[in-house]
This record gives C-alpha cells, sequence and structure tokens, in this order.
C-alpha cells in the first residue's frame, strides 16, 4: 500500500461492496492513507529524503555488522556504485580500499552476466565464494537490484548468515521503497 500511495496521480477510493479474497491488510484505511501521505511527503524532500534513507541504511548495516563473523559490509546502487558501507573496525578498510573492492565486485557482476549468457540462467541472485579463511558475498535484491556485498572471516555460521543477509535484505527493500531510491540507476 505504502508504495502505491508513492506512485504520482491516481485517485483514492473506497468500494465497500468489494470484498478481498483474502484479508492481508489489518489496518484501518484512514491510518494507512495518513500515514502513506506522511511518507510521500517526507520522500518528496528529496534532499531530506535522501540523508533520512542513507541514515537509515547506515543503521541496518551497523545491525548486520555485528553478526558473528562479518567484517566488512558495502550496500551497492544497481549501478554498481556504493551507496553505504561499515566495516567491523573502521581501520581496516578506507575509502580507497572499498573503491578497489568496488572494481573486483564489478568484475564478478560482469563474469557471472557471461556464465549466465553461456548456461542461459535468469537474473543471479547470489554470489558466494568461500575461502579457508573466509567468504565473499554478493546479494542482489529481486526488485530493484541493488546489491550488497559481504566479507565475513572463517568463523561464520553460513547458516545464521543466511538468515541474517535475508533479515537485512528485507530491511534495506523497506527503506528503498519507502524512499523511492535508485529510480533513475541502470540495472546491475
Amino acid at each position: 500500500f505504502y508504495e502505491i500511495i508513492m506512485w504520482p496521480g491516481g485517485d483514492f477510493s473506497l468500494n465497500k461492496s468489494l470484498k478481498a479474497e483474502k484479508e492481508t491488510i489489518l489496518k484501518g484505511w484512514q491510518s494507512l492513507l495518513l500515514e502513506g501521505l506522511r511518507r510521500k511527503d517526507e520522500a518528496s524532500n528529496s534532499e531530506l529524503a535522501e540523508s533520512n534513507a542513507l541514515e537509515k541504511v547506515h543503521a541496518i548495516l551497523r545491525t548486520f555488522i555485528q553478526t558473528k563473523g562479518v567484517r566488512l559490509l558495502v550496500f551497492y546502487k544497481p549501478d554498481g556504485t556504493p551507496y553505504a558501507w561499515e566495516t567491523e573496525q573502521h581501520d581496516d578498510f578506507p575509502d580507497e580500499k572499498i573503491e578497489e573492492i568496488t572494481i573486483v565486485a564489478n568484475t564478478w557482476i560482469q563474469l557471472q552476466k557471461q556464465s549466465a549468457d553461456t548456461f542461459h540462467l535468469d537474473r543471479v541472485k547470489e554470489i558466494t565464494m568461500e575461502y579457508e579463511n573466509g567468504l565473499l558475498k554478493l546479494i542482489w535484491m529481486q526488485n530493484t537490484r541493488a546489491f550488497i556485498l559481504i566479507y565475513a572471516n572463517d568463523a561464520t555460521n553460513l547458516g545464521l548468515l543466511r538468515i541474517e543477509s535475508k533479515k537485512h535484505m528485507n530491511a534495506l527493500a523497506d527503506v528503498i521503497r519507502t524512499y523511492g531510491l535508485f529510480k533513475n540507476n541502470s540495472t546491475a
């Protein structure tokens, strides 16, 4: 509903004679409309919205980085440019290192595109490379094609990482929808 209310134009009407097959929205229409309009108003101020969105993305990444073994998270726009990142220890990954990591991530993306073409595969969901002392993982959001790079050491529990990844990717997707991020970016 909140995504729909962000669409430009359109009308809102209520038809009490129609009944949904399955009710999935339990709030009253008045509170939904007020919250949707509040979100739309906040998102309409693009500079403030961008600042708020970036703050929320960093908050999600700060929570995610606390997952055992996770050392670096880089959240990328669909065009492959870094939007935000968090590290376990900030000294380990200065801005220059993030640029180098971005080049590597974009190289992986090109390789996966070639692999997909060769094997006639659809869009990639994730790439994982496991090493003896850690792992690297790229995970895409299906709708926006924004993606995250995760670098974790060998203390990481892969099952826990998968659960935490899914939870935090959903939170990031909510921020993207709420603030209308990356609408003008090409998809990776």
